[in-house]
């Protein structure tokens, strides 16, 4: 196979370079004719991972336009790339793993059985004495077409802070949550990043080079994190049972999406016109 470090040295990472490489692997292994614990697979594939792949095309839920947010799910583009993911992962070459406990869903991975594992950058904490060598990459360019990677947020990992409207002395509040915020920057950032992640995790030169890139390539979509139409949660729902029907589901669910939009647009224009706020 080709180096997949390469590949992304010479912007040639994308959704079906990724695809042909785990058919390559994937291999009946123990002879009955069926997909099993026992066998070999081209990629692990954890539920949330069709939000990643959204993501890693460029698609977004929502997107800022101007001062206010606008619905931006609906393209050709973005169905395309949530339905190849959903029957990628009813094909033999990939083992599904949602549902299982940690343990089962690592196994092939651990045992040296299955090529890609997409999930969160943190599950490299789970494989540090493992005796298989391994690497992280950055999600797939759907083609290349596209200008960027775009490394997804979660939208259940990302953090908001917010003060109660009773409190007395608002300045000083915020003064106390930029001054966490710089120093938790400053200080603890680079130490997982740089000491835990680079120092300890990775075995290879070319993996905190794929740090750098997946860094650097964060991709935040805000409508995501509003949970616009629930349409996150639904799409890794359908995942998780093999339905690829994502035009139908938009549709049905873009009533309440817009109303929800309309209100947080309200909301923002509220706050911008009054100086005080």
């Amino acid at each position: 196979l080709e180096s997949p470090y390469e590949l992304i040295r010479e912007d040639k990472w994308t959704y079906d370079k990724f695809i042909s490489m785990a058919e390559v692997v994937a291999s009946d292994l123990n002879g009955n004719g069926k997909a099993d614990a026992d066998d070999s697979y081209g990629i692990l594939v954890w539920q949330d991972s069709i939000i990643g792949m959204l993501h890693a095309s460029g698609g977004k839920f929502a997107s800022v336009n101007g001062n206010s947010l606008e619905i931006t799910l609906e393209s050709e583009r973005n169905f395309d790339v949530l339905t190849s993911w959903v029957n990628v992962r009813n094909q033999p070459v990939v083992s599904f793993i949602g549902g299982l406990s940690d343990d089962q869903a690592h196994a092939p991975f651990i045992d040296n059985r299955c090529l890609f594992y997409t999930r969160y950058l943190n599950a490299v904490q789970w494989f540090r004495d493992i005796e298989a060598d391994f690497g992280i990459l950055p999600y797939p360019k759907w083609d290349e077409t596209q200008k960027s990677f775009c490394n997804t947020i979660h939208a259940y990992g990302t953090s908001y802070y917010c003060f109660p409207i009773t409190i007395e002395d608002p300045e000083m509040s915020g003064a106390v949550l930029e001054a966490l915020s710089y120093y938790g920057q400053k200080n603890i950032t680079p130490a997982y990043y740089d000491t835990t992640l680079k120092g300890k995790y990775f075995r290879d030169e070319e993996s905190a080079e794929m740090l750098d890139i997946i860094f650097s390539s964060r991709f935040f979509d805000i409508g995501a994190y509003y949970q616009l139409g629930s349409y996150n949660e639904q799409f890794i729902t359908m995942m998780q049972n093999g339905q690829s029907d994502f035009a139908s589901l938009y549709k049905r669910s873009s009533k309440i999406a817009l109303k929800t939009l309309s209100r947080i647009n309200d909301a923002f224009a509220e706050m911008n016109a009054d100086p005080n706020q």
